[in-house]
């Protein structure tokens, strides 16, 4: 049914379960896995004393925000089995649900997978606001994993 699946990660990983779960799809449709993870362009440390100052912050957070990307790539890499094909791509977008739309579209996937942890009240209506956002927001089905 689905052959590219796109996950999207975050820190901290997936649990196992749902990994599991990923894994066994995976296996199962023969399926290529891409996963994405999308990084804020601006750093939480900015500020507007100096346009210098603000470029060399820039340059510094994309820096840091590559080498953890790389960082969480490999944590999430080693635990997949070596018969799935598993590819990654860091997107670096203001907002995370457009940036797993526009990975999704560049790499062709058949489906976004994501987890949803469940939540109390108005939460759960809603599952969460990234899940919420991408699924409003995409042409692309979304698979929710519920842990």
């Amino acid at each position: 049914m689905f052959k590219h699946f796109l996950v999207p990660i975050s820190n901290p990983l997936f649990n196992k379960k749902e990994l599991y779960k990923i894994i066994q799809l995976a296996i199962k449709e023969v399926a290529k896995v891409t996963l994405v993870y999308v990084s804020d362009p601006i750093g939480p440390f900015m500020d507007s004393e100096s346009v210098t100052r603000i470029k060399d912050s820039e340059k510094i957070h994309k820096k840091a925000s590559k080498d953890f990307a790389k960082r969480l790539f490999k944590k999430y890499l080693i635990l997949f089995p070596s018969e799935i094909t598993v590819d990654t791509l860091h997107v670096i977008r203001p907002n995370v649900a457009d940036g797993v739309v526009e990975a999704a579209e560049k790499v062709s996937a058949d489906v976004v997978v994501m987890n949803y942890h469940k939540h109390n009240g108005i939460k759960n209506i809603f599952l969460n606001d990234k899940a919420y956002d991408i699924i409003s927001n995409s042409k692309f089905p979304v698979l929710i994993l519920n842990s």
